[in-house]
């Protein structure tokens, strides 16, 4: 009995999507609601057959016979919705989407299918679309199919600019927030996570007080996140950010932005300090585990000692690390196998050659730095490019 939306006139599509819900009812005790809609497709009244269609999507749910049949009803349905005029069609497309978001447990998946019809087709239409994208989101994460739609996450960086993202701050922090939660139950998806959750924050850079305030417990878990995630480095940039700056201020959460702030630039010794006043809090408060918290800022130390120097001895690893010479060769293999540096051990000289490595800061002096190995390589790339010229040269006078 699948039914698809068909080619034919608005008083044959009608007939055929009054009879077929209408044969959902039961005759008796829903006879009330088979004669409104015979009643609608008699007066040819569309507005009033999608009115009475969207406001017992229930029935279609439970009662069709199929998937498929809910789908194809569905999809007729809204052959009719979207040809109504604007202020009917978000109506009746909230009203739908209020039905289908309401239940988790009954039949998600068809639920989620039957959304991403609707995104599909109120596409162009950038208000319709959001709300739609949004209810996917939240719906997908609240029922535990969040793996079903990750991948479309990648609309928010498509359609970002018909839904104006960077002027609608409440379609920003929404979208933001919902993609971060979504990401949030997923296994491996942490850092792109952080990645919307920071998204989220920095909507709120130009916010004050109260209007600040209400992102900081958002705020708490993108700096826990910060420091526990091994993909971050940078940690300077997330200071910066007003949402987790404000934390500075706030009793509650100050010890945990002193910590970041170690993250971002300070050492061992820093870290040590920090944990004999405020270990016990901190694991207590925020569930961080400050054994691991030493083990990843002792891989940013070193990783920082290696973006600045091509050569690091034992001794500066020692000082800065907190541990004994005869530990740098953990240390050094610890740091290359989480991907923060790449380096060459010289046990003998007691020195690491550093190949590349991850920096913890971005500043003025490493742009500077950066600037003058460019001009470096520019030079570099000048002198052999006039060798070559002057090569070629020579090779057109020895044929002559």
């Amino acid at each position: 009995m699948a039914v698809y939306v068909e080619l034919g006139t608005v008083a044959e599509r009608a007939a055929k999507l009054g009879s077929v819900v209408s044969g959902l009812y039961d005759q008796e005790s829903d006879g009330g609601k088979v004669k409104s809609l015979s009643e609608a497709v008699g007066q040819e009244n569309i507005l009033q057959l999608a009115q009475l269609v969207t406001d017992d999507l229930n029935t279609i749910l439970s009662k069709a016979p199929s998937s498929s049949d809910a789908e194809g009803i569905f999809n007729l349905l809204q052959s009719f919705v979207r040809n109504l005029d604007n202020g009917n069609t978000e109506k009746l497309v909230r009203k739908a989407m209020d039905t289908l978001t309401e239940d988790t447990k009954d039949n998600p998946l068809l639920r989620l299918k039957l959304m991403t019809s609707m995104f599909n087709t109120y596409g162009e239409n950038a208000t319709l679309s959001f709300l739609i994208f949004l209810g996917i989101l939240t719906y997908a994460t609240a029922a535990r199919y969040a793996g079903t739609v990750v991948a479309e996450l990648s609309k928010i960086d498509t359609w970002g600019g018909k839904w104006a993202l960077a002027a609608e701050q409440e379609r920003a922090r929404g979208i933001y927030l919902a993609a971060h939660k979504l990401l949030e139950t997923l296994h491996g998806q942490q850092t792109k996570s952080l990645a919307y959750l920071m998204k989220y924050l920095r909507t709120f850079d130009d916010a004050k007080g109260n209007d600040l305030a209400v992102c900081k417990e958002e705020a708490v878990a993108a700096a826990c996140k910060a420091l526990v995630l091994p993909s971050v480095y940078e940690i300077d940039t997330y200071l910066s950010v007003s949402a987790i700056a404000q934390l500075k201020e706030d009793p509650k959460y100050a010890s945990l932005h002193d910590l970041l702030h170690i993250f971002a630039e300070g050492n061992m010794a820093n870290f040590k300090t920090f944990e004999e006043k405020n270990g016990d809090y901190v694991t207590k408060t925020f569930n961080l585990n400050m054994e691991n918290l030493a083990r990843r800022l002792r891989i940013l130390c070193l990783a920082s000692l290696g973006a600045n120097n091509t050569t690091v001895s034992f001794r500066q690893i020692s000082v800065e690390l907190g541990v004994s010479t005869d530990d740098i060769v953990f240390w050094v293999f610890e740091a290359i196998s989480a991907g923060a540096m790449e380096a060459r051990i010289d046990e003998q000289l007691e020195l690491i050659y550093v190949t590349w490595s991850k920096r913890r800061r971005f500043g003025a002096e490493d742009w500077k730095v950066l600037q003058a190995n460019l001009h470096h390589y520019q030079k570099n790339l000048a002198y052999y490019a006039s060798l070559l010229e002057k090569g070629s040269l020579q090779a057109q006078v020895s044929q002559q």
